[in-house]
């Protein structure tokens, strides 16, 4: 906030993922207060793309004019408005970090099952629970196939970018979107997923 300060920035806009995954927003709250000059920050309550999505149509907004308090309101509801579903190879690193008993990731890998998970209300929830990645694309995209046009689609994955390219393909032929975007985990996301992860983030703008 300082550096915008001093680079002439008259104001600071800053919008952060949801708090019930993040102390991110916590701490921009704190960072606002000492920052000495007008600033806004707003808990998106999207996550991964569905917060990428929210920052992008803010962006978008004040571009085309805008009002700070605008733009604000519209992140917030397409953030808390988007739906974010994904499958993992593995349960392994969930379980590292403390997400998933040990007991239930055991299981899953004996099984062989890749879990597709809905990502709401702070935690990750099974949805489906298939052994093949061509039964876990399937079910991905029928998660988003009753999504109301137009809606904006990221495809993002973990150092998976077969699986990816064949989902986005899948998606475009089926849905159509406004937006269709494929985007690589940061190093930051991947170390809670591990290897393998394909995931889907649906926005819209209203």
């Amino acid at each position: 906030f300082r550096v915008a300060r001093e680079e002439g920035a008259a104001f600071v806009l800053c919008l952060t993922l949801s708090a019930a995954y993040s102390g991110t927003h916590d701490a921009a709250v704190t960072a606002a207060d000492l920052a000495e000059m007008p600033v806004t920050v707003v808990d998106t309550g999207g996550l991964a793309m569905t917060h990428g999505f929210a920052v992008l149509g803010a962006a978008r907004a004040l571009e085309a004019g805008a009002s700070i308090e605008g733009a604000a309101a519209l992140a917030g509801r397409i953030g808390s408005g988007g739906r974010l579903v994904g499958t993992l190879d593995t349960l392994r690193f969930l379980v590292k970090g403390g997400r998933v008993p040990w007991i239930v990731g055991w299981a899953a890998s004996l099984m062989r099952i890749k879990p597709v998970l809905a990502f709401s209300d702070g935690g990750a929830h099974s949805i489906a629970r298939p052994r093949t990645w061509p039964a876990a694309r399937a079910r991905l995209l029928s998660e988003v196939l009753d999504s109301r046009w137009p809606a904006r689609v990221a495809v993002m994955h973990s150092a998976a970018p077969e699986r990816a390219a064949e989902m986005a393909e899948a998606v475009g032929e089926a849905l159509h979107p406004a937006e269709l975007l494929t985007t690589e985990f940061s190093s930051v996301m991947a170390v809670h997923t591990g290897p393998g992860f394909v995931g889907l983030a649906v926005c819209h703008d209203e």
